[in-house]
């Protein structure tokens, strides 16, 4: 009896050990116990992942120097766009007649307008289960599921729209939005604007974008600008699509307490194991307002808002982009 003690001691003292040791992290960042495990886990994991798969940031660099992605900035993640005619983005383009869908718009604006407005109008707000997964690897069957009922959340939604831009020449990313840093609350997709000089939210979820005097604001500037842009009379929220049935209207400038990018948007070509390097928590930026600030996390703070927006220098969209050029 004496050694079974012994021997459950033993066995207790280490997992005693390791919950006294989340309980004393929790506390002194004021994180739930749950978020802490979680958070540390993800650490843990990018370190070991950094280790056993630095081979994928070197494939990651030569792709997006393939790709014409250059950027100045030594110190962060290289953008990976996917390429246009990737065969999933080409048979969305083919299938529902994107051109078509862009080809009256009156300048580029317009055009990523029209399109956000076709794939805001896909499907309503649910969380049905997704065709293809959940980065939307199938979207045409994810818009197929759509216009028979199904209805999907606001990633699948972003999801889609970088798909469908890409896929008539576009540069899209994966903006995810959050009011602690920790508990991702929203997706949205950015796009490149060549008109205007710079990447814009387009939330085809919610089907609006955000502008300040007709110009529209990037991930960056919600964070940091439209607190006051809104308190001044500056900021126009501008719906280009309906209000999806699921959706309960709220003020969505408070999901932007912070925000994070992610680096990559060749999810269904280049799959990565977890905790790979090349994407991931550790191809991602985070920026936030002050007293946002994540306490417990792996994703690095950029440095700058150039870090963080890192503009398109070059991207390689291919011969056959439908954009109009003005």
């Amino acid at each position: 009896m004496k050694r079974r003690t012994l021997i459950l001691g033993a066995t207790l003292t280490p997992v005693f050990c390791a919950v006294a040791g989340l309980a004393l992290i929790a506390s002194s960042t004021g994180l739930p116990l749950s978020v802490t495990a979680e958070q540390i886990t993800r650490i843990a994991a990018v370190r070991v992942g950094s280790v056993l798969y630095s081979e994928d940031l070197v494939q990651a660099r030569s792709l997006a120097q393939q790709r014409g992605q250059t950027s100045s900035l030594s110190n962060a993640p290289v953008f990976v766009p996917e390429r246009p005619d990737a065969p999933h983005l080409q048979a969305l383009r083919k299938r529902y007649d994107l051109d078509a869908v862009i080809a009256q718009a009156s300048s580029e604006y317009d055009a990523q307008l029209k399109l956000a407005a076709w794939v805001g109008t896909r499907f309503e707000h649910g969380t049905d289960e997704v065709p293809g997964g959940r980065q939307v690897c199938d979207p045409v069957a994810v818009f197929q599921a759509g216009q028979n009922g199904a209805r999907f959340w606001c990633e699948i939604a972003a999801y889609s729209m970088i798909h469908a831009a890409t896929a008539v020449g576009w540069p899209a990313r994966m903006i995810t939005a959050s009011t602690d840093g920790h508990t991702w609350e929203h997706a949205v997709a950015e796009l490149w604007s060549t008109q205007h000089k710079k990447w814009f939210v387009v939330d085809t979820d919610f089907n609006v974008v955000f502008e300040r005097q007709g110009v529209p604001l990037s991930a960056w500037e919600l964070v940091h600008e439209a607190p006051q842009l809104k308190q001044s009379g500056q900021l126009t929220v501008r719906r280009f699509a309906k209000f999806k049935e699921g959706l309960v209207p709220q003020d969505l400038l408070r999901l932007y307490a912070y925000a994070h990018v992610d680096y990559r948007t060749d999810w269904c070509t280049r799959p990565l194991r977890p905790a790979s390097p090349a994407g991931g928590d550790l191809n991602t930026r985070w920026t936030s307002r002050s007293g946002h600030e994540p306490k417990l996390t792996p994703i690095a703070q950029a440095s700058s808002r150039e870090e963080f927006e890192m503009p398109v220098e070059s991207i390689s969209t291919g011969t056959n982009s439908a954009r109009p050029s003005n």
